[in-house]
């Protein structure tokens, strides 16, 4: 038994070894497999109906391109919108800005010339690093171009030749198990269709309260700072950040009291603790039948595995192998571990 466990933990050490190091072919590959499981259904359904397989993959294709596209012009009319209100409240920014400075000198003692001086230094600093930020923008944007070419292509042939790989799946396990793996692929795909309503579930939530706060604060477009926050909650770390950059701006123009600001930054901060610690765990892994600690560490260990990737696909990963390792018994425990049943003790 002791042995077993030392196999397992083994080969699971040497398979996130190999997942880090090779990142950059595992992650399309990931993200186009998932893609994959959530238009299976409706490929499946049109060959039913006598389309050729070859037909049946472009309609529902289509409609996933179509949802994305879609998703990246809401993004981008979210920040128009905001980039437009800031242009038509730069005068009372700039106003603000200056009493901020004029604030600063009074209780901090640091001379707007100063204050001045340190912005310059930063200006400097940045402009120095310009180059290298550039390349690494340019080689981001190619490699999004990239996976936007990729991955449908990927989608295509996984889903084209499915079958094959299918019976490769199966020529790889013991022949007592060979007879479960169909159907514990079928629910895997149920499984990831509970996990996509989950994670729509928990932005629409996140998008609500924010958008709650910032119109209780009288903050200007609630509604599209709020969801454009939740939006970008999904970028660890950071994305919390730029979120609240907008309102907070805005709270400090048009609201002579520093409380406004404060209660941006409080609002936004609670959420966040909900989010990480109630709303996700709650909305997905109740969905994904997984409890709240396996939730947790399975995001933690995607994103410092995969970064943001591994925030998007570790978990649905996790619950698929899951609803697997149930219907085998050799790995029944770990379905155990990982489920939502109650404790005994």
């Amino acid at each position: 038994m002791k042995g077993n466990f030392s196999n397992i933990l083994v080969g699971t050490l040497a398979l996130l070894l190999i997942l880090y190091l090779g990142k950059a072919l595992w992650m399309p590959l990931a993200l186009s497999g998932l893609c994959a499981l959530s238009i299976y259904p409706a490929t499946r359904y049109l060959e039913q109906k006598g389309w050729k397989r070859s037909l049946a993959i472009l309609p529902p294709l289509l409609i996933l391109l179509i949802l994305f596209i879609a998703f990246l012009i809401l993004f981008a009319w979210l920040i128009n919108d905001i980039v437009h209100r800031v242009i038509e409240l730069w005068p009372l920014i700039q106003q603000s800005l200056d009493q901020l400075s004029l604030q600063i000198e009074a209780s901090l003692n640091i001379s707007v010339r100063q204050q001045i001086d340190f912005l310059t230094q930063q200006i400097n600093k940045a402009k120095d690093n310009a180059g290298s930020m550039l390349a690494f923008s340019l080689m981001q944007t190619a490699s999004a171009i990239v996976y936007l070419v990729l991955i449908p292509v990927l989608v295509y042939l996984m889903l084209y030749h499915r079958r094959k790989i299918m019976q490769f799946l199966i020529s790889q396990i013991p022949e007592a198990y060979q007879q479960v793996l169909p159907s514990a692929l079928q629910k895997a795909v149920y499984t990831f269709y509970r996990y996509l309503q989950g994670i729509f579930l928990v932005y629409l939530l996140v998008g609500i309260l924010n958008s709650a706060g910032l119109a209780i604060l009288n903050i200007p477009n609630a509604i599209g700072f709020g969801m454009l926050a939740a939006l970008l909650t999904a970028i660890p770390f950071v994305g919390i950040i730029l979120g609240s950059i907008p309102p907070l701006i805005l709270a400090l123009t048009l609201h002579n009291s520093i409380w406004y600001p404060l209660g941006v930054i409080g609002i936004f901060t609670l959420v966040q603790y909900l989010e990480a610690n109630l709303i996700f765990p709650l909305a997905v892994g109740n969905r994904l039948q997984m409890n709240a600690l396996a939730v947790i560490i399975v995001m933690l260990g995607g994103a410092l595995i995969w970064g943001m990737a591994g925030l998007i696909l570790f978990l649905p990963a996790l619950a698929i192998f899951r609803v697997v390792a149930e219907e085998i018994p050799t790995l029944k425990p770990w379905a155990d571990l990982i489920g939502d049943k109650p404790d005994a003790l």
